[in-house]
Formats: structure tokens, sequence, C-alpha cells
């Protein structure tokens, strides 16, 4: 609570200006009973404690004026030590009420006859003079606490404005800079004390937010160009007009850079964390391919992903994410084949306000531009048109690009991660994949074997999603039949790790039994398999046969080109056939 002696200054100011008009003596006191303001003999004991102050206490506890015309003969003076020594000739004590509180008296003293004298003969008009002098000092304490609130809302405004992850700029209607926050500081590379009280245009030479001025309207997503210490930086803008009795008296930007913006989206749209541990299968291939990744991720090479549909390559490119150095930055991922080829290019580099018929006021940023800090994955690049891939060579060679519309170069601070299920190699003999752009993008290939090559890992993905499945149809299938086991780890999986996922999703809705059983798979599967044909857990197909025959061969005699050749020998082939059915089965050995 506001006392008197926080107002001091302005108290004793008051009692000045009284006694001067009254020619009395003044002496103001609180509740505590501690003199906050005083004049002639009263002024030198301010700031120290009445002794005595009987009356003074019985004002303030009774919110009523007392007249003492006569020292130590008033019925209240009798509780006091010195009524019958009293230093006062006449005195007239008035409360000083704040609210519902009593927080202090002012009293009109005399100490001679002249001074007892203008007491005497005026009172009843001193009483109404003495009830404006509480109201005045009770209107000073009314605002202090104005002050004292509107100081706490503007720091906590201030704090508020200062941990909000954007800068944000304030300006009045004549376009002059009132508010700047650390966030723009930072950005804008200046302290508040060169922008603060001085024009807009003094860091940003054009008219957008004057304009909102004008308008009364404001705008969302428009980047400006704004200038810092040495050099300028091209910011993402949302305006809005400050309004007052319908009149714009200034506005607040939100200013954001754009390398930001990929990271805000990433982490708004929930995105989870997809690191090697989320890469189900204990396969050797698979195993290769993660101790691979945790070699390569902390770089900044280009890597090219191959492998067949559903085999989990955007798994893979997040797992790189992951495990690099820009895991704090965002994953931008665009499938290729996806989109319209008239809508891929703006899609990629964004494009500038007015850049064509039907482009977006303000300008868009490109998936580029929102990968900045992180990591882009273009998923089906044997897609990309022939124009594209020009210009997708020379991003890669000069780390820049221009947005459609666009003069100013940006620079490229993303890993591009790239992936296909098309031969490459085969496209560019056709002159349908630059033979150039395939190179740049070839320099760390990864190649994910297809399910049916690693059927080691296929019982661990059912596992893993029939306990996902269960979870979510609230069911508690233990396993699948012996039967049902057999036919999944014989069927080839042509759509992969995305046809186990969907058949395992469908086995958990059909089945009605502790096990998934042979009539709970989906049809195709059983059509594969007639009766009588499921065969023996002891018994594999000859081609997992063959591959386990190499595996095993060349865990023997090495891995190294001598050690290929004894395999070879001893498995009866040549190496070229050794290393063509390597291949064929997406061995480790053989992956490079």
């Amino acid at each position: 609570m506001v006392l008197l002696r926080d107002i001091s200054e302005s108290v004793q100011q008051v009692a000045e200006a009284i006694a001067a008009v009254l020619n009395v003596e003044v002496e103001i006191v609180g509740s505590d009973l501690i003199r906050v303001a005083g004049t002639g003999a009263a002024a030198k004991k301010v700031g120290l404690r009445m002794d005595y102050g009987v009356i003074n206490k019985e004002v303030q506890c009774r919110r009523e004026a007392i007249f003492v015309p006569e020292p130590g003969q008033h019925k209240y003076c009798f509780k006091c030590a010195l009524h019958k020594n009293c230093h006062y000739n006449a005195q007239i004590i008035y409360p000083i009420v704040y609210g519902s509180k009593c927080i202090g008296s002012i009293s009109l003293i005399s100490f001679d006859k002249k001074q007892e004298s203008t007491l005497l003969n005026n009172g009843e008009g001193l009483m109404d003079f003495l009830n404006r002098m509480a109201d005045m000092i009770s209107s000073k304490i009314s605002e202090r606490v104005l002050l004292e609130q509107l100081t706490v809302t503007t720091s906590e405004l201030r704090a508020v404005i200062n941990a909000v992850g954007q800068g944000i700029i304030a300006i009045d209607k004549r376009g002059i800079v009132i508010h700047f926050n650390k966030m723009a500081q930072d950005l804008l590379q200046l302290a508040p004390e060169s922008i603060v009280g001085k024009s807009i245009r003094l860091i940003t030479p054009g008219d957008a937010l004057l304009e909102v001025i004008e308008k009364g309207q404001g705008f969302e997503e428009k980047e400006i160009m704004f200038k810092r210490k040495k050099d300028q930086i091209r910011l993402l803008v949302n305006a809005q007009p400050i309004l007052a009795n319908n009149e714009v008296m200034g506005v607040v930007a939100v200013i954001q850079d754009l390398k930001s913006v990929g990271k805000f989206i990433y982490t708004l749209t929930g995105h989870e964390d997809y690191g090697l541990d989320n890469i189900l299968g204990n396969s050797d291939s698979i195993n290769l391919l993660k101790q691979q990744v945790q070699r390569v991720a902390r770089s900044n090479s280009t890597v090219l992903i191959r492998g067949e549909s559903g085999t989990g390559k955007e798994l893979f490119a997040r797992a790189i994410h992951a495990e690099s150095q820009r895991n704090q930055g965002p994953f931008v991922g665009i499938n290729c084949a996806a989109i319209p080829e008239t809508l891929l290019e703006s899609e990629l580099f964004g494009y500038e306000e007015g850049s064509f018929t039907g482009a977006k006021k303000g300008g868009k940023l490109g998936k580029f531009e929102l990968a900045q800090q992180g990591t882009l994955f273009l998923d089906e690049i044997g897609d990309m048109p022939l124009h594209l891939q020009v210009k997708l060579l020379r991003v890669l060679e000069e780390r820049s690009f221009e947005r459609i519309g666009g003069i100013s170069p940006v620079k490229l601070e993303a890993r591009l991660i790239t992936a296909t299920n098309r031969d490459l190699e085969s496209m560019v003999k056709r002159g349908e994949f630059r033979e150039d752009l395939y190179y740049r993008l070839n320099v760390i290939p990864f190649f994910i074997p297809p399910l049916r090559n690693r059927a080691e890992d296929i019982n661990v993905l059912l596992s893993h999603f029939l306990n996902y499945y269960n979870k979510i149809l609230q069911k508690s299938i233990k396993g699948f039949s012996r039967e049902a086991e057999s036919i999944l780890l014989k069927y080839p999986w042509p759509g992969n790790v995305r046809e186990l996922q969907n058949t395992v999703e469908y086995c958990a809705h059909m089945a009605d039994t502790p096990y998934v059983e042979v009539h709970h798979l989906p049809q195709r599967m059983r059509q594969k398999v007639g009766p009588g044909s499921l065969r023996p857990p002891h018994i594999k197909p000859i081609e997992l046969a063959e591959k386990e025959l190499i595996a095993n061969a060349l865990k023997f005699y090495g891995s190294s080109l001598e050690g290929k050749k004894k395999a070879a020998a001893a498995l009866g082939i040549g190496l070229t056939t050794l290393y063509r059915k390597g291949k064929k089965y997406y061995l480790p050995q053989f992956s490079e």
C-alpha cells in the first residue's frame, strides 16, 4: 500500500503552501504517527515519530476532525502526558482518508498569539479548507498508486514482449519508433537508443508500415527489407494498427528472420524425432546401413537414398537429419512426383509478389528457404522435370538460389537428401535424367534392400506393428499362429514395409481369437498359398538359402577381394556371379 511518506515531497509542498497562505504552521503525520511534512518548528521533526500524538491518533481512528482551541483542555488531551505542558497554543487536526482507510492527518498549529488568533477566528472556514487539502493529498496518493500500477503493468508488458521469440517494433501515428524489443534489437543489430524516438524510415525505406497508418489496415506475412548496422536483411513481417476511439494511433509490427520460419513451422506442426532407433530390423544389411548413417550424418554432403517403394526411404532421411548437427533445424520434405510440374518450381524456390498471375500477395517461401539451417528431403527425385534438374544443379553448384521473380540470391544453408525408386543410371542413358546432376546427388549413396531380401526382419516388424495396432484398437492379440507366420515369412512383399504394416492393421481388425490365424490374412496372401503348401519352418526358399550361403561364405573368408575370390570358389561360382548375386540380395559387402 502507498503511504504518505511515499509522496513526502508533494506532501511537503502542500504543507508549505498552506503555511504561506494562512501564516500558521503545518504538520502532517502518517498512520504510523511519523511526521511526513512540517513547517516552522515542526519542520525540524520531520521523519521522527510523535512521542505522544494522542489527538492525531484519535482523529485517524475516528476519521473526524478535532479543533483544540485551548491546549490541555480538550477531553482527549487528558490522555496525553503533556496535557499540562503542551507546546501548542491552538490546533486543528483533520483526517486524510484514501479509499476506506485513514492514511494520516494534517494539523494547523499555532505557537504564538497571532497564529492562535487565526485559528480561533476562522475555525469553520479552516475546517473546510483542510477538507480540500486532505482531498488533494488523497488524490496525490491516487496518482501515485496509478503510477505504480502503470509502472508494474508496463514492466510486465515489456517482459512479455521481450520474452516473445519474435521481434516487435511499435511506431506512433507519425511513424516514430516508440518500442523496440530485445529480439528486434538482435535481428537488426541495433541498440534501442539508436532508433527509439526516430523515424521508422531509418531502418526500412519502404512505406509498408506507414501505409497501415494511412489505411488503417494491417497485413500478414509480407517480406520487407530492413537496414542493419552493416548490411540489409529481409524479414517476414505481420503488422496491425493500434486503434483508440476508432482512430489509428500507430502500428505494431512483428518481425521474424526467414531462417527461423522453417524451424518454427517444424516445431508448430508437432514433428517427431525419427532417429536410428526408429529403424526396425536386425538383419546385417539394416545394421550396416545404420552404421553408415552414423558415419555420414554429421557432414553436409548430399545423400541419395535408393530403394523400392515402401522400404522406408524417408525414415532413413529423417534418421540422417536426427543424427546430424542440424537436428535442431527443420526437416522439410517434398515429393517431386506428387506436385504438378507447373507448381513444383514455385514450391521449391518460392516466389516474389506479382511474379506471375495468381501469385500470393507478399510472395511465398519455398521449401529451400523453409529448410534453412536444417535438411531438405526431395523424394522421388527421378520424377523431377528436366528443366528443374538444370536449376537444381545450379543451386548445388553455387549454393544459392533465387525466387521466381526475384533478383537477390539467397544463400543455401540446408543439407540436401534425395530419394528415388527409379533406375537413375538407365534414365541417364536414355536422356531422362541429367548425368551431371546424377553425380552431384550421388555423393553418398544408400541402398535400402527390399523386405523379401531380409526375411529375418519380418518377425521384428510384425511384432512391432501388432503391438502398435493393439493399442490403437484396444485389443490384446498375442501374435500370429505358426501357419499364418509361415505364409507371411515366404510372401514376397512387393510393397515392402508399407505393405506389411497395412497387412498387420488388416489382421488386427479381422482377428477375433488370441492369435492371428490364416483366415484372418488378406485374401491375396491366402490365394498365393494353396492347401498343403505350407512349408515347415526349417525349409526355406531357395533365394533365402542362397543368400545365407553367400553371407556365411563371406563371413568365413572375409569381404576383401581375395576373400571374395575364395568365397566364390568355395560356392562353386565365378567372382562375377558372386558380385551379381551379392548386389541382388543387397548384401552389405557389395553396397559400395
